[in-house]
């Protein structure tokens, strides 16, 4: 039930200053501004004191290898839940402003409107980029939106390696973009596009072979999924962000609502902030079985070649004829 555990705590601060003066009950809402005030001040402790990026990976400063874009559906807001139109108090710290995305979003329908057609990858039954807003009439926020670098930190900067569960319909689209709005052209060619490797599985074979970062180099053990880590935890949220309202904070009927916005922004800020603390142990963790990867992998490639008398030399050129395959396949 949203708000347990807050309840339970203040009933426990409650119990212990029991018969101490002065002993009176804890004005929830009171202590849930509160709460709220005091985590985005040390917020502005890490940025305007420390100059910490929340943001930012400190093992991917500069360097980001790779980063896994995805959507969660579960964070959404009802068009039935009031609230009084305030600022927000992180504004777009994590969360790009509503205007600055509906703004980019008109500048692109202007030229490339959107497609109002259920595509599917292939012959596959899996669902690519599909369009259907009936099922969104009753939702002021369908969603969010999210990137992750490697280490399952939220992030907002470039990469080498875009990654995406559609990357096959979304690169497609991206290329069009670019060719029609030339300020976009260099994040299209700075980045390779790649596919996760888990829901490439349900995609068609070709798109497998063009697409999936396993046949890519210096794609390493990159597998394209890391934000789904993250949503494992997001999720949870889903039970309150959709009741919250766009403001601060309001009170209906000595009910709290509560800022979407400054929520999750809070969480997520609180998620990088513990995967960041924990980022050396992970870092080591990752070198030890990267190193058995390669001993397990050069073995199994030594079996392979001798098992069906091929080189070395010959496996680009069969990995060549395989991609010229898959784009003729993918033409048809």
């Amino acid at each position: 039930m949203p708000g347990t555990s807050m309840n339970k705590f203040i009933e426990t601060l409650e119990t212990l200053s029991y018969g101490l003066k002065p002993c009176k009950p804890i004005n929830k809402i009171h202590f849930q501004n509160a709460s709220r005030y005091y985590e985005y001040f040390m917020h502005q402790i890490d940025v305007k004191v420390k100059l910490k990026d929340n943001t930012e990976c400190f093992s991917c400063k500069g360097i980001m290898l790779a980063s896994h874009s995805d959507r969660n559906f579960k964070l959404y807001r009802l068009h039935s839940t009031l609230g009084i139109n305030l600022s927000s108090l992180y504004g777009d710290v994590v969360i790009a402003l509503d205007t600055e995305m509906e703004k980019h979003m008109e500048l692109i329908d202007s030229k490339l409107p959107k497609s109002k057609s259920s595509e599917t990858c292939g012959d596959s039954i899996f669902k690519a980029a599909r369009s259907d807003a009936g099922k969104f009439k009753k939702l002021d926020e369908t969603g969010i939106m999210m990137r992750s670098c490697r280490h399952g930190i939220v992030d907002k900067a470039g990469c080498t390696f875009l990654c995406g569960d559609v990357m096959c319909r979304y690169w497609d689209w991206a290329q069009k973009v670019a060719s029609l709005f030339p300020e976009y052209k260099p994040m299209v060619d700075e980045m390779k596009p790649f596919l996760g490797r888990m829901h490439a599985k349900v995609h068609v074979w070709y798109c497998q072979i063009l697409w999936v970062g396993h046949w890519m180099p210096e794609a390493a053990l990159t597998l394209g999924e890391e934000q789904e880590q993250v949503f494992s935890k997001m999720s949870r949220y889903g039970s309150v962000t959709k009741h919250m309202g766009i403001a601060i904070f309001s009170t209906v009927n000595s009910f709290i609502i509560l800022d979407r916005r400054d929520h999750l922004t809070s969480a997520i800020l609180f998620w990088n902030e513990q995967k960041e603390k924990g980022i050396i142990n992970q870092l080591l963790k990752r070198k030890e079985r990267a190193l058995k990867q390669i001993q397990i992998s050069k073995n199994q490639l030594e079996t392979d070649m001798e098992k069906h008398k091929f080189e070395l030399l010959e496996f680009p050129i069969l990995l060549g004829e395989l991609r010229r395959a898959a784009e003729e396949c993918k033409c048809t």
